[in-house]
């Protein structure tokens, strides 16, 4: 997975947009834990390994909504 969806309340918590392009680097296990009703197993086997690292993340306007492209380790 190379990409994570974060729900409309994930990204009024980390200022993110949901439609347009944004970018922020943010802890992986912050991620994890904001969804309030748990992510599925492809996200969770995702994230669970990076743990406390800051990963970045990326949207473009032709991204589906909600969906951020992971660039780990990159700094924003």
């Amino acid at each position: 997975m190379e990409q994570i969806y974060l729900d409309r309340d994930q990204c009024f918590t980390f200022s993110l947009h949901y439609f347009d392009e944004d970018a922020k680097s943010i802890r992986a296990d912050k991620i994890l834990s904001s969804k309030r009703q748990g992510y599925d197993a492809k996200h969770r086997e995702y994230l669970q390994p990076f743990g406390p690292k800051i990963i970045t993340i990326k949207r473009a306007k032709t991204d589906a909504p909600g969906w951020y492209r992971v660039q780990e380790g990159l700094p924003f």
